[in-house]
C-alpha cells in the first residue's frame, strides 16, 4: 500500500526487489530505487533488461535487451534478426534493419543511411568517397574552393556576376582570374568585362583589387581576326612573319574597298 515497502528476498535473506509504496518506485538489485524501475546490479558486473517471447526465444542471444557494461557503455541490442524501429507520434519515424541499413522518412532503406525528407546539417562534414546529387544544388557562402584536376560543365553557358539582374553598377570586372608562373615569380591573370571600359579585357601580372583588375595587356595569337567597327591599334601592326611575304591586308567599307 502507499507508504509502505515490500521486500523480496530469497531463503538466503538477500533482498532481490523492492516496491517502494511512499515514492511509487521498484527496485530491482537495489533498495533505494530512484526511478519508476530502477536495476542495479551491487557487483561489478553488466546490467541487463531483456524482452522475449516464444518467438524470438528465451536464452541470452534472444529478444531485445537494454544494458550498460562494465566500463560504463550502453547498449540498445537487438538480438534477432529483424528490423530496430523506432516510434514518435504513434508513427514510425526512424528504422536500423538486419543489415545496418538506417532509414529516417522512411521503412526501407536501401543503403547505410536513407533519408527521405530534408534536413539541415550545421557544422563540418567531409565525404570519403563519391557524391551523386539527382537535384539541384544552391551553395550560400562567401568562398567555394573546388581542388580537382577536372573540372567538367555540361551547360554551354557559364554565368557570371549572380543569379539575378543586378539592380545597378557594383563597378566590378566580369570574368576568369587565373594563376600562372612567368619562369621568375607567380603571377596572376585575367581575362573578361572590364566594367571601367566596358571592354573585354586581357591582363597578365595582374592585381586584383576588390574584383577589379588591372595590370599588363596580354599578348594574343589569333588564327584569323574579323572586326565588325572600329580597330584601333596602340603600338606596331605586324602582318605575317617568317620567311613567306605574300600576305594580304583587305578593307571593306562602302566607300572605301581596297587591298593593301
Amino acid at each position: 500500500s502507499v507508504g509502505h515497502r515490500m521486500k523480496f528476498m530469497p531463503n538466503d535473506g538477500v533482498e532481490l526487489m523492492v516496491l517502494d509504496g511512499s515514492a511509487e518506485k521498484v527496485g530491482i538489485g537495489t533498495d533505494s530505487p530512484v526511478a519508476s524501475l530502477h536495476i542495479s546490479d551491487s557487483d561489478s558486473a553488466d546490467v541487463n533488461l531483456m524482452l522475449s517471447n516464444s518467438n524470438t526465444g528465451h536464452t541470452i542471444d534472444d529478444g531485445f535487451q537494454l544494458a550498460v557494461d562494465t566500463s560504463k557503455h550502453a547498449y540498445i541490442i537487438n538480438r534477432e534478426s529483424s528490423d530496430l524501429k523506432f516510434y514518435t507520434s504513434n508513427a514510425q519515424k526512424m528504422v536500423i534493419d538486419s543489415t545496418g541499413n538506417v532509414g529516417i522518412g522512411n521503412t526501407s532503406p536501401s543503403s547505410a543511411l536513407d533519408v527521405t525528407g530534408n534536413f539541415e546539417l550545421s557544422g563540418n562534414a567531409t565525404i570519403g568517397g563519391n557524391l551523386a546529387l539527382t537535384g539541384n544544388l544552391t551553395v550560400n557562402g562567401t568562398t567555394t574552393t573546388v581542388n580537382s584536376t577536372t573540372v567538367t560543365v555540361d551547360d554551354p553557358i557559364i554565368t557570371l556576376g549572380g543569379d539575378s539582374a543586378p539592380a545597378s553598377d557594383d563597378n566590378k570586372d566580369r570574368g576568369v582570374e587565373f594563376r600562372y608562373h612567368d619562369g621568375s615569380s607567380a603571377r596572376v591573370g585575367f581575362f573578361g568585362f572590364d566594367d571601367s571600359t566596358g571592354k573585354f579585357t586581357a591582363l597578365t601580372a595582374a592585381t586584383n583589387t576588390s574584383e577589379v583588375f588591372s595590370g599588363t595587356a596580354m599578348p594574343a595569337v589569333f588564327g584569323a581576326v574579323d572586326v565588325s567597327g572600329a580597330l584601333t591599334v596602340t603600338g606596331n601592326l605586324t602582318i605575317g612573319g617568317g620567311t613567306d611575304t605574300d600576305h594580304t591586308l583587305t578593307f571593306n567599307g562602302n566607300d572605301n574597298d581596297g587591298v593593301l
